[in-house]
């Protein structure tokens, strides 16, 4: 299919939470609801090592929560940020800060 992009998830992943824990991807620190709903998603996704139907060890990657939006939107932003990384040197992507509440009239 034209304009798709495939990757392999579970590689994906290994690439993602490489990332996060080498400091190539950062975090604002606040102590707001949102920053702590980012925190859980990201800590319900697990690295499983499993025996599959050829009885070869494999790691996949797995959600143990339902509540996994971001974690899974952090792998979508690393995709696309992988893909022009080149272009734009080799710093971190620093992740904006985010409002708690903006009133509109």
């Amino acid at each position: 299919m034209q304009g798709a992009v495939h990757i392999d998830r579970d590689a994906h992943f290994d690439d993602v939470v490489s990332a996060v824990n080498s400091g190539k991807v950062r975090f604002p620190y606040f102590d707001t609801p949102e920053m702590s709903a980012v925190a859980r998603h990201m800590s319900v996704i697990k690295k499983v090592k499993e025996i599959n139907a050829k009885g070869i060890s494999v790691e996949t990657w797995t959600s143990t929560s339902s509540e996994d939006h971001y974690a899974h939107a952090l792998g979508y932003l690393w995709c696309a940020y992988a893909s022009v990384e080149a272009r734009f040197g080799t710093s971190p992507l620093v992740l904006p800060p985010m409002p708690s509440r903006v009133r509109m009239k």
